[in-house]
């Protein structure tokens, strides 16, 4: 799923969202190669995605975010702890990495943090 909201924008995916919570105004898409059409068009502030995704995952995803021009902070969550996913992801240098289950917490204050470092 992807949002983009008022004030910063984010996008948002994972394969299992429950997304009837959801603000209704944003739109929304459910996979990986719509979320980068849809960042083409209007780029995100911010980008949460699951690892495990259709066709494209959420290692390749945020490889070809931080490729473009100007990416967007990423924040990637996982309920798998693969060793090798772990240090693909670290290599892309995304902002976080939380393995589920999460806090709430500590991804609110990370969203912030991504935030504020890609506003300064």
């Amino acid at each position: 799923m992807i949002r983009f909201g008022k004030g910063p924008k984010y996008a948002a995916l994972d394969s299992e969202v429950d997304d009837r919570n959801a603000p209704a105004s944003p739109p929304t898409v459910e996979t990986a190669e719509a979320a980068l059409e849809s960042y083409k068009r209007e780029p995100a502030d911010l980008v949460i995605t699951d690892v495990r995704l259709p066709r494209m995952n959420g290692v390749e995803l945020a490889r070809r975010l931080g490729a473009r021009r100007r990416p967007a902070p990423v924040i990637v969550v996982t309920a798998y702890g693969d060793e090798k996913v772990l240090e693909e992801i670290d290599s892309l240098g995304v902002h976080a990495f939380f393995l589920k289950p999460f806090q709430m917490d500590r991804l609110r204050k990370s969203v912030q943090a991504a935030l504020r470092a890609r506003a300064a």
